[in-house]
């Protein structure tokens, strides 16, 4: 409010941008199409034995 600035780093400056640039993309984070911690990302098989 006053003019300053001040120099700040980190990943939590980035999150906001980053949240941002996929939300204007169209990216479609958990829907019931995605797998939830899976690292690529699709559902894998489950095998019953």
């Amino acid at each position: 409010t006053d003019g300053r600035y001040a120099i700040m780093s980190g990943t939590s400056m980035a999150a906001p941008h980053v949240a941002g640039l996929l939300l204007l993309n169209g990216n479609k984070l958990n829907s019931a199409q995605t797998a939830k911690n899976d690292p690529d990302g699709v559902a894998d098989p489950i095998v019953h034995k």
